[in-house]
């Protein structure tokens, strides 16, 4: 899913990718995204955790965040 979703956003955005949700937090902290895409079933912490921890943080709480439940 990642690969396809970055094939399709990257011809117009930049996209900047984590395998897991610890390392979608460091990125998102290091790089202040304008929209963050999660996955409820990321390894390390599952997206929901991931975005919780984001919302926790003064830098990171209000980007938008898109969680994506790949079991529907």
């Amino acid at each position: 899913m990642l690969r396809f979703l970055k094939s399709q956003l990257s011809t117009q955005y930049q996209v900047i990718e984590a395998v897991d949700g610890q390392q979608a937090i460091e990125k998102a902290s290091q790089f202040l995204p304008d929209i963050i895409l999660l996955d409820m079933m990321m390894p390390e912490k599952d997206g929901l955790q991931a975005c919780k921890e984001l919302r926790a943080k003064t830098h990171t709480q209000s980007i938008p965040i898109i969680l994506s439940d790949r079991t529907r």
